[in-house]
C-alpha cells in the first residue's frame, strides 16, 4: 500500500487496512473475520467485513 501523505477519503478505512494487512502476516493460528478484529482490538468482526465489503477502492491507493 503506497501512502503519499495524500489526504483522500477517511482516516479509519486506511488504518483498518493496515490492521488487517498486519492481521494476515501475523503469524495467527487462524486467519478469519473474528480473529482478525481481535488481533485489530475491536470487538467484533463487523468493521473488518464492512472494509472488504463496501469501502470504494483505488487500485493505486487502497480504500478512498
Amino acid at each position: 500500500m503506497h501512502d503519499d501523505g495524500c489526504c483522500r477519503g477517511r482516516a479509519e478505512p486506511r488504518a483498518r487496512v493496515r490492521e488487517y494487512v498486519s492481521g494476515l502476516v501475523a503469524g495467527l493460528e487462524r486467519k478469519n473475520g473474528w480473529t482478525l478484529a481481535e488481533w485489530a482490538h475491536e470487538v467484533s468482526p463487523d468493521g473488518m467485513q464492512r472494509l472488504l465489503r463496501r469501502a470504494d477502492w483505488d487500485a493505486d491507493g487502497g480504500p478512498r
